[in-house]
């Protein structure tokens, strides 16, 4: 991809925003219909994400059983409800 800076002209520039428009289009859920959060689940990425945590760190949650979770292939789901449950057990009060 190539970078956009205050050298590259409006052509360029537009294009770059078309690019970057189609790509969130794309990754926009069908109108009615509901994505993973609205039914109250998230996959690894987005969870990693939530909780600014590293791969390792997800990993270790799952095998030490602290967070429950599903399998579908390759790809992990967390309940958000498992991951408040987490977070609620592992809060400490000042």
């Amino acid at each position: 991809m190539k970078t956009i800076n205050e050298n590259s002209s409006d052509k360029e520039l537009l294009h770059a925003i078309y690019k970057l428009l189609k790509i969130v289009v794309e990754r926009m859920p069908e109108p009615g219909k509901p994505t993973l959060k609205d039914i109250g689940f998230v996959d690894n990425d987005n969870m990693m994400d939530m909780l600014k945590i590293k791969r390792g760190t997800a990993n270790k949650l799952r095998t030490s059983g602290q967070l429950r979770f599903s399998r579908i292939g390759q790809l992990i789901f967390y309940k958000l409800s498992d991951i408040i449950d987490m977070l609620n057990k592992h809060f400490e009060r000042h």
